[in-house]
C-alpha cells in the first residue's frame, strides 16, 4: 500500500512539474509573439476583417450595436491564433531558443526592427546582424520555409474560421451577405 502511494504521489508530482513546464515555455511563446509583433498582426487582421464584412453587408443595414457585440471577442479570437501559432514555434524551437528570442526582442535594436526596420542605428544594424548570426538566429534562418508553412496554414484556418462563425451569426440574425 505504501509503495502504491509513493507511486501515485512520484507521478502526480512529476506530472505537475512537466505541465508546469509545458505552461511556462508557452507563456514564453505567447510573450515573444506579443513583443515581435505577431499579436498586434492579427489584431488589426481581425480588425480588418470585420471592415470587410462591414462593406459586403452594407446593403444589409446591420445595426452598430450588433457589429460591436460581434467584435467583443477580439482578444479571445487572437489569443486563439496565438495559442495555435504556439504549437508551430514550439514545435520548431526550445524553451531555451525562444528564451533568447525574447532577449533580443526586449532590447533597444529587436524593438526597433519590429518598430521600423530601416530607421535602424549604426549599432542597431549591428546588433540584429549578430542576432541573426547567432545559433538561433541560423536556427530561425533554417527553419524560415517549414514555420512560415505552418503560420500560413494556421492563419488561413483562423481567418476561414473566423469569417465563417461571424457570417453564420450575422445570417441567424437575418442579415445575408449578397449574391
Amino acid at each position: 500500500m505504501n509503495i502504491g502511494r509513493l507511486f501515485l504521489t512520484l507521478f502526480f508530482t512529476l506530472s505537475f512539474i512537466v505541465c508546469a513546464f509545458g505552461q511556462n515555455f508557452q507563456e514564453k511563446i505567447g510573450e515573444y509573439l506579443l513583443i515581435n509583433g505577431t499579436h498586434t498582426q492579427y489584431s488589426n487582421a481581425y480588425d480588418q476583417m470585420f471592415e470587410m464584412l462591414e462593406r459586403q453587408f452594407s446593403n444589409e443595414n446591420v445595426p452598430s450595436s450588433l457589429w460591436e457585440e460581434l467584435k467583443k471577442n477580439k482578444e479571445v479570437e487572437v489569443n486563439n491564433v496565438l495559442t495555435l501559432l504556439g504549437a508551430a514555434y514550439q514545435k520548431n524551437f526550445t524553451e531555451t531558443d525562444i528564451s533568447e528570442m525574447l532577449a533580443f526582442y526586449k532590447s533597444e535594436a529587436g524593438r526597433q526592427l519590429v518598430v521600423d526596420a530601416n530607421t535602424l542605428s549604426e549599432n542597431q544594424r549591428a546588433e540584429v546582424s549578430q542576432f541573426f548570426g547567432s545559433e538561433v538566429g541560423q536556427k530561425i534562418a533554417s527553419v524560415q520555409k517549414e514555420l512560415a508553412a505552418d503560420v500560413s496554414q494556421v492563419s488561413e484556418f483562423w481567418s476561414r474560421d473566423l469569417f465563417k462563425a461571424t457570417t453564420e451569426k450575422l445570417s441567424a440574425k437575418g442579415y445575408h451577405l449578397p449574391h
